[in-house]
């Protein structure tokens, strides 16, 4: 079985919801792929590092899709056209909560732009992972089979990250950050 992983940025959720996975099914004997990334400008103007659906349209080489969080206006109907032409399995991942935006959150405006887009990607997949289970009941309504992945920390990747002094545990608190880089 060959799974395609098409997340929607190289950082954050992109890395945790479908790099970590596919590095840890490729070590469980899967073939994975992420198809290669394109550098476009963000809504920020800083570079960003998408899966791009428009410039590499998905190949139906694989047998299941995991389109992670795909907000472009062409990606549900690619994605309903592998499922309905070709016989393969998309699974739609969403990590946030599209439906409960609120308009103090530095993402609400461009959200609402996109999020109809999104939407229609979780109506047109055979199924849908999201990473608790407050996020499966706010999406019940766009697909009735959703799996909670929860998110986690690849723990080997913080073994080179020194610790903490004495004296910093005690003025200091660290915290690390695995959302999108834009947001930081």
């Amino acid at each position: 079985m060959r799974i395609c992983f098409q997340a929607s940025d190289f950082d954050g959720p992109g890395a945790y919801r479908c790099g970590f996975l596919a590095a840890e099914l490729l070590k469980r004997g899967h073939d994975c792929t992420i198809p290669p990334y394109v550098q476009t400008e963000g809504p920020d103007g800083r570079p960003r590092f998408i899966y791009d659906l428009k410039t590499v349209p998905p190949s139906p080489d694989a047998d299941i899709y995991v389109a992670q969080m795909r907000k472009e206006p062409h990606a549900a109907e690619a994605f309903a056209q592998l499922g309905q032409w070709f016989g393969k399995v998309v699974v739609a991942e969403c990590d946030d909560d599209y439906v409960n935006i609120p308009s103090y959150n530095a993402g609400y405006k461009g959200a609402l732009q996109v999020r109809h887009h999104l939407f229609d990607g979780f109506l047109n997949s055979a199924a849908m992972t999201v990473s608790t289970p407050a996020l499966a009941e706010v999406y019940a309504r766009y697909n009735p089979d959703i799996t909670v992945l929860r998110n986690y920390l690849d723990w080997p990747m913080w073994e080179d990250v020194p610790q903490q002094s004495e004296v910093d545990r005690a003025g200091r608190v660290r915290v690390g950050w695995m959302g999108r880089l834009a947001w930081r």
